[in-house]
């Protein structure tokens, strides 16, 4: 996809250079007042259908990536091995806590079922809801939870690598 928006920018910008009159942008014109070309362009990073937080919808990440340099398009992202593609799986540092107060007052009983995206730091990269048969509002609380926990990463052959984890949250009220 983000190589058919390349290949269309690509389009416009060399329809519009073939726009400009022969010799407009020569040192000489320059010279002589003329008006240099300029163009600007710009991403629009579009919500998906449906919202931020849905079935097998995609919740947006914070912004820790502030000060890092954008991925080029067309550059893929790193691998997140499957789990029967690991020697080792990824394994959580610590629990989750504190639980969001919807949960301790057990106020909603369901399922969320998650897809955590885990660096080969140890660190969440990203958290996708799968299945949930709860409120947006406690599924946004868990997920916001899964993406502050730290991992000791998974490995293949001895080395750390990217993995994907998914993860059955079953909630019921207290006594059930």
């Amino acid at each position: 996809m983000q190589l058919a928006h390349a290949c269309y920018a690509s389009l416009l910008l060399h329809s519009a250079m073939l726009a400009i009159p022969t010799g407009s942008l020569t040192p000489n014109a320059l010279a002589e007042g003329a008006a240099p070309a300029r163009a600007r362009l710009a991403v629009v990073l579009r919500e998906p259908a449906g919202g931020a937080v849905g079935e097998r919808g995609l919740l947006r990440e914070p912004s820790d990536t502030a000060g890092e340099p954008p991925q080029p398009l067309g550059v893929p992202g790193p691998r997140y091995y499957e789990p029967k593609e690991l020697t080792r799986r990824a394994k959580a540092i610590g629990d989750i806590s504190p639980l969001p107060p919807a949960l301790e007052r057990g106020d909603d009983s369901g399922r969320v079922v998650f897809v955590l995206r885990i660096a080969s730091t140890g660190r969440v990269d990203g958290v996708e809801i799968d299945q949930a048969t709860v409120g947006d509002a406690l599924v946004t609380a868990l997920a916001d939870r899964f993406r502050a926990l730290r991992f000791h990463p998974a490995e293949r052959d001895g080395v750390a690598v990217a993995s994907r984890m998914k993860i059955e949250v079953l909630l019921r009220p207290p006594g059930a």
